[in-house]
């Protein structure tokens, strides 16, 4: 079965994907993660195209810097 797998077959759907917005704040786009149970979200612009993948651990740490830091 998976030497014939396909990528397709295994990846998460995009309907099932959360969408985040380019502008969104960072701690707010973990709480949403957090409220859906995710740990990865598309970002995309405002024509909803995507730009790339967010994940829970990057904000983490971005989050975690900012408050080290005091920015």
């Amino acid at each position: 079965l998976w030497d014939t797998a396909t990528v397709g077959q295994v990846m998460t759907h995009a309907k099932e994907m959360q969408l985040i917005h380019q502008e969104e704040d960072a701690v707010g786009v973990l709480e949403k993660m957090d409220d859906v149970g995710t740990s990865r979200a598309v970002v995309v612009d405002g024509d909803n195209g995507p730009l790339g993948l967010i994940a829970r651990d990057n904000l983490m740490r971005y989050v975690q810097v900012r408050s080290e830091f005091g920015t």
